[in-house]
C-alpha cells in the first residue's frame, strides 16, 4: 500500500523515554529501558529496523530489533511504539543513548525508493547508588576497626602503666 507520487521511505522518532534500572548487586551493571514511537512519514508501507546504542564511561552496548518484519510493519501515516531493554550499562554518570531508525519498505523491493535514516540522541544520568553504598559500608568498617584498635591500645597501655606513670611490676 502506498500513496501516489515518488516512492519515499521516511520515519520520524518521537516520545522517547529512557530509564535506568540498577542491579542489586554492586558488581553487575544495570539496564537501560527505552521506549519510543516510530511514525511512517513516507508514502510506502515500512518494516523499519531499529538499533539502539548506549555509551557510558565504561563502554558501549547495543540492541538490535530482532522481531519479525511483520511485527514492525507500519502503514503510511501510521505510528507504532517500541520498547528496548539494553543490558550491561554501568551507572557512571551520563548514559548517552542513540536511537537509529532505518526505514525499509515491507514486502517486495520497490524501484527508486529513497530511504532516509534517522538518529536521535538522548542522555540519561545514572548515579551509582549500589556502588556508593558498598563504598560507604567499606569506609565505615575501616573507620570502626581503626577506632576499636585505638581504644584497645589505649586500654592496654592504661593497664600496663599505673596512675603515676610507672610500670606495675616496678
Amino acid at each position: 500500500i502506498r500513496v501516489n507520487g515518488t516512492y519515499a521511505a521516511k520515519v520520524a522518532v518521537s516520545d522517547i523515554h529512557t530509564t535506568y534500572t540498577w542491579s542489586w548487586n554492586p558488581f553487575t551493571p544495570g539496564t537501560v529501558d527505552v521506549t519510543y514511537t516510530l511514525a511512517n512519514t513516507g508514502n510506502v508501507r515500512l518494516a523499519p529496523d531499529s538499533r539502539i546504542l548506549t555509551s557510558t564511561l565504561a563502554g558501549q552496548n547495543n540492541w538490535d530489533d530482532t522481531s519479525a518484519a511483520k511485527a514492525r510493519e507500519i502503514m503510511p501515516g501510521g505510528k507504532r511504539t517500541f520498547a528496548a531493554h539494553i543490558t550491561g550499562a554501568w551507572p557512571l554518570g551520563p548514559i548517552d543513548t542513540t536511537i537509529m531508525a532505518i526505514p525499509s519498505p515491507a514486502g517486495k523491493p520497490l524501484p527508486g525508493v529513497t530511504a532516509e535514516r534517522i538518529a536521535i540522541d538522548t542522555t540519561l544520568w545514572a548515579i551509582p547508588w549500589p556502588q556508593l553504598a558498598l563504598l560507604t559500608l567499606l569506609l565505615l568498617t575501616l573507620l570502626t576497626i581503626r577506632i576499636t584498635s585505638t581504644r584497645r591500645r589505649k586500654r592496654i597501655e592504661k593497664l600496663i602503666l599505673n596512675t603515676r606513670g610507672t610500670p606495675l611490676g616496678a
